[in-house]
């Protein structure tokens, strides 16, 4: 079954967005292919999309839209999507539903789930206006926790119900929590990391790494919907912004079904190649240990702004993916593509590879 993945430039300067299409089947005409959007960007890439669906893939309609997370420059630009396309179904996850279960938690016992709704609601605008334009054009919602599939090949590996519960009390927008010790191990609570660790270089090699496994994203990157494709016999991930307590536990679904590290083709590299978001023991998990597979063997790709670097993506990140077999190509104000069993599109070349980086950025 011939399939294309689109990631397009998203961002100007040093702010970096997530936008993704893809479709797949027989490609001949719109009754013979499956549609798919994950993420819009931020809202002036909106317009893009709509025009990439219908002057690319030919069709006014696009199956399934998928929200990973609620962050800006992620879920903006569907807004356009929704509005000037027809869309079968919207996957995207409704924080403000979720207050009733989490409430008990708040330190201040004065709390109540309406008011932590209400704050939910004005802090999170933009899945606010999709959730509206979706119920206004009658599109179904459903929130995208771990078992949700669709079109026998596209399923979702996390987060899983429980999970994302824990971390919304950790959302900005929320009041303070009184974690529990078990609550407390689950959550990555830090937003930022130290940016003294960026003061320095050092040396790596094919056998020698220096990215770690204590780096922390925020929870709402955690709550990123993580995806699992099997289209044309390929094994693919996509991971939003997801970090590695997030990504562990997508590691352990696939696990329990059976996927071998080695099956994997393709794989975004999570939150635009931010080193808060991997480390070897995860990357070891999803796409194998270092030497395991042959160079370039595989793909991976990261959504990152012209003048991202060296944050987005960071080398000791591309590195890793790279001593790990990885093909690593980004976007940089480009669109760059995955496709099997489709010729490459005319005017189109050949996607740049990284090189490995022998120096990189503490």
């Amino acid at each position: 079954m011939p399939f294309e993945i689109d990631f397009f430039p998203a961002g100007e300067s040093k702010r970096s967005g997530d936008v993704i299409a893809f479709r797949f089947g027989g490609l001949t005409g719109p009754a013979d292919q499956t549609v798919v959007v994950v993420d819009g960007g931020f809202s002036d890439v909106g317009r893009t999309i709509v025009d990439h669906v219908t002057n690319v893939y030919g069709t006014t309609y696009v199956d399934l839209v998928i929200s990973t997370h609620p962050d800006g420059d992620h879920i903006a630009g569907l807004e356009s999507v929704v509005r000037d396309l027809g869309v079968g179904a919207l996957w995207m996850h409704q924080p403000w539903l979720h207050t009733y279960e989490t409430h008990g938690l708040y330190k201040d016992q004065r709390v109540t789930p309406e008011s932590v709704r209400k704050k939910l609601q004005k802090s999170l605008e933009e899945a606010q206006i999709l959730e509206k334009l979706a119920t206004e054009r009658r599109i179904p919602i459903t929130e995208p926790f771990t078992g949700v599939a669709a079109f026998d090949s596209i399923y979702v590996l996390g987060p899983s119900l429980p999970y994302y519960q824990s971390l919304l009390p950790q959302f900005r927008s929320t009041p303070k929590v009184e974690l529990t010790d078990s609550l407390a191990k689950a959550l990555t609570a830090t937003l930022t990391s130290d940016p003294a660790r960026m003061l320095k270089r050092l040396q790596e090699s094919l056998w020698e790494e220096s990215l770690d496994d204590g780096g922390q994203t925020s929870p709402e990157n955690n709550t990123s919907v993580i995806l699992h494709l099997f289209i044309d016999g390929q094994r693919m991930i996509l991971t939003g912004d997801a970090g590695a307590p997030a990504l562990n536990q997508a590691a352990d679904v696939l696990e329990a079904y059976g996927f071998a590290p080695e099956s994997l083709r393709f794989m975004q590299i999570p939150h635009h190649g931010s080193k808060e978001n991997v480390g070897p023991q995860i990357l070891d998990r999803l796409i194998g240990a270092i030497g395991t597979r042959g160079t370039d063997t595989w793909r991976a790709y990261a959504s990152v702004a012209p003048e991202g670097a060296p944050l987005h993506p960071a080398k000791k990140v591309t590195n890793a993916f790279r001593r790990r077999g990885a093909a690593v190509s980004v976007t940089a104000g480009k669109g760059i593509n995955f496709f099997s069993g489709v010729p490459m599109r005319p005017n189109w070349s050949a996607v740049p590879v990284l090189p490995f980086y022998s120096e990189v950025d503490e």
